[in-house]
């Protein structure tokens, strides 16, 4: 079969004719895996071929640079105008061959061919970071030097929050570092981590404007007859932002904030959740800190943070907790010097992940859930393929013939995993998100399936939360109202505990909840939800142990109708045959049963057959139970039984496209 990277769905290309909308259209992180002497395709709907900035690092191996492309400069490692790496000096041409090019198109790129390590050597995993030049986002500015005070023009259309400028086709310049929260008297460097005094040659001690930037005498910034490439960045933190359908969405700040040196470190609050954050402490010389979603920044405070260093050739680093994702910034959870120093300042940015109404608009539903029992992988790295979706936030699996737990992870929750139908603590493993169309590493995956979400606006979504012991509100960014909610404390032993709207036939929702690992019918209580009902932007918890425990952490996974891709409902059961419409023909159905014991968690899909049923609160292999059939628009239930559709009982059921 075709590699799973190669079978990306191109997403619509809204806001491609008129200008970039989303954040996707501009800017994106991936993944991909080395493949002896063969570019691998990423497809992911930007269009390469226009003005932007490609930088690719080999993740695993230490002493491997972060390569920098950029076509409208003509950097490249073969026929361009010089090199450039974050993490040295050079600025020259380093002659190599033209397998180590990029090679760009309208919808991705293919990596280079070439079978070093740096960049492509078979089995290695290499991560890249692509900025697309736009109007109020990012702009890539070339400039000859002078030696004296001259004022460079741009495009970014906004003052920029950052600058990153480097001389090309000349070695020995370090680069220098604008920051708004630096001020234009000093500089910061990539090359050595440092703080450094003396900004007025390099920038004349004047802050850029929306339409120029300054450079004085220095040699790094403007030493004559030298070609300079300048990189800027735009900060929405003043609420400027011109992105998304109504062009007033925010998608990139640039600030500060005061260290603490404690684990529970400084709260940034954005308005939005980004996709990547970069530290650095301002006055001494500490490394650039580097994290992101798509290698897995966590949800909560005690799961450990993959993050880099911008500024050296080290690989990735899973086992310490750095900082952690919030549904509107990132949180500190260290108190390492390098992000945390008591009485330190310390500048960022950060990008937003593509969320809410800057997210692009899905053409299909198999780019927010799919499955896959092809075994295609087997004891591979990543093992479950996922043709459909991208970049998979949460999945489960499982052997569907014999007894076996249902195995489950997700993005945010780092290298751990836990069952659906146990109450356990999660436990260390080597569950993985962070590939493209695939998931989890080193399974013998035959005979088993795997089933995968994407978040997505309106139909699914995935917090972290620290419980208090009392009545709390949390927010999210499904952006609409949660229909149906799973959640599991991740530092210890807790039942599952679920929200539907369904529960009591729809009547008080809020004061019901089931368990999602046993057969029990729903239970009424004011302190799972704290009688409330969850709202489009926040869901509430009470006291209970099982969603707020004081000082415990939890993932919540938050589910929700959307007009052909998902439905949330609930029915009374008549015992005969009845209908139920979802506006789609579904290739997943659960159903319960709310109101009576030692009913399954049933659960058909697709791709097994709609005569196999599988429980998700047990144990037992799929077994032959037809309950229902299939049409273009729902399912038609069969006549009476306890577990779908006994007359007089109540059902939720929540089924997908």
């Amino acid at each position: 079969m075709t590699d799973p990277i190669t079978q990306s769905m191109m997403q619509g290309a809204a806001g491609a004719a008129g200008g970039a909308t989303y954040v996707n259209d501009i800017f994106n992180i991936d993944v991909y895996k080395g493949k002896q002497n063969v570019g691998v395709a990423i497809t992911n709907g930007m269009d390469y071929t226009e003005d932007s900035m490609v930088v690719i690092k080999n993740r695993e191996r230490s002493g491997k640079s972060w390569w920098v492309f950029d076509n409208k400069t003509g950097i490249r490692p073969n026929g361009g105008n010089g090199n450039i790496f974050f993490n040295n000096t050079n600025g020259s041409n380093i002659g190599y061959g033209a397998d180590y090019n990029i090679t760009r198109n309208a919808t991705g790129f293919v990596s280079p061919t070439t079978n070093d390590n740096t960049l492509g050597v078979d089995g290695d995993y290499y991560v890249t970071y692509s900025l697309k030049k736009t109007e109020n986002f990012f702009d890539i500015v070339n400039y000859t030097g002078t030696g004296s005070l001259q004022n460079v023009p741009h495009n970014l259309g906004a003052q920029p929050g950052m600058m990153w400028i480097k001389e090309y086709g000349n070695d020995g310049q370090n680069w220098m570092i604008y920051h708004k929260n630096v001020t234009a008297q000093r500089y910061l460097n990539f090359t050595n981590g440092g703080w450094v005094l003396g900004g007025g040659p390099a920038w004349n001690g004047q802050a850029p404007s929306a339409t120029h930037f300054t450079v004085n005498t220095d040699n790094g910034t403007n030493r004559s007859g030298r070609t300079y490439v300048a990189y800027l960045f735009a900060d929405h933190s003043n609420n400027s932002g011109t992105f998304g359908p109504d062009e007033d969405q925010n998608i990139i700040a640039c600030g500060q904030y005061y260290g603490n040196a404690n684990s529970t470190g400084p709260t940034i609050d954005l308005g939005w959740e980004p996709e990547w954050v970069v530290i650095k402490r301002k006055q001494y010389n500490e490394n650039w800190f580097t994290a992101d979603q798509m290698q897995q920044m966590p949800g909560t405070w005690d799961k450990p943070t993959n993050w880099m260093k911008l500024d050296t050739t080290d690989y990735n680093q899973v086992n310490d907790r750095k900082v952690f994702i919030t549904p509107t910034g990132f949180k500190i959870s260290s108190p390492d010097a390098m992000i945390n120093q008591s009485g330190e300042y310390y500048i960022y940015f950060a990008i937003r992940r593509p969320e809410l109404s800057v997210s692009r608009p899905i053409e299909s539903p198999t780019e927010v859930f799919d499955m896959d029992n092809s075994a295609e992988l087997d004891n591979q790295t990543p093992c479950f393929p996922v043709p459909g979706i991208r970049k998979v936030d949460f999945a489960t699996a499982r052997g569907y013939a014999g007894n076996e737990d249902w195995y489950a992870s997700d993005r945010k929750l780092g290298r751990t995993r836990y069952f659906l139908n146990t109450s356990g603590a999660p436990s260390a493993s080597s569950y993985r998100f962070d590939f493209l169309h695939a998931w989890n590493s080193g399974w013998g995956t035959s005979g088993y399936q795997t089933w995968a979400w994407a978040r997505n606006p309106g139909s699914f979504d995935i917090q972290g939360h620290l419980g208090t012991g009392g009545n709390a509100s949390h927010g999210h960014r499904l952006g609409v109202v949660p229909e149906m909610m799973w959640v599991k404390r991740t530092n210890g032993v807790r039942d599952w505990a679920v929200y539907h709207f369904g529960m009591n036939n729809g009547s008080n929702p809020g004061q019901y909840y089931l368990q999602l690992n046993e057969q029990q019918q729903g239970a009424s209580s004011t302190t799972y939800w704290n009688s409330t009902v969850p709202t489009a932007t926040h869901y509430s918890v009470g006291s209970a142990s099982q969603t707020n425990g004081g000082n415990d952490d939890y993932h919540t996974y938050l589910f929700a109708s959307k007009a052909g891709v998902s439905k949330c409902g609930y029915y009374q059961g008549t015992g005969a045959a009845q209908t139920l419409t979802f506006g789609f023909q579904p290739r997943f159905v659960l159903i319960k049963c709310s109101n009576a014991n030692n009913t399954k968690w049933a659960m058909w899909d697709s791709l097994r057959g709609w005569d196999k049923c599988m429980d998700l609160s047990q144990t037992a292999g799929q077994t032959n139970f037809q309950a229902f059939t299939v049409t273009s628009t729902g399912i038609t239930l069969m006549v009476g039984n306890g577990h779908t559709n006994d007359s007089g009982r109540n059902y939720i059921y929540y089924a997908h496209a």
